[in-house]
Parts: C-alpha cells; sequence; structure tokens
C-alpha cells in the first residue's frame, strides 16, 4: 500500500491530510472523537 497525492475525499469536501504527534493526536480525539480517545486510553 501506499499514500496517494491526492485522494477522493481531497476532491469531493477539499480534506487535506495533516500528521500528529501522538500527544497531539490524543488532544484533537478528546475535543472531537473522544470516544475513540478511550480506545487507545485502555
Amino acid at each position: 500500500s501506499e499514500e496517494l497525492p491526492e485522494w477522493e475525499d481531497s476532491q469531493a469536501i477539499d480534506r487535506k491530510r495533516k500528521w500528529f504527534t501522538v500527544e497531539e493526536a490524543l488532544h484533537q480525539l478528546a475535543q472531537h472523537k473522544p470516544a475513540q480517545l478511550t480506545y487507545l486510553q485502555s
């Protein structure tokens, strides 16, 4: 598998890829998807 330069969501809704540190990802999950954060905390 490889990372494609363009994908469906990037063209359809102008979604951008962004890499996070683990610490920042946990913070983002806590704000936007707290239920998913519990999977990483257990």
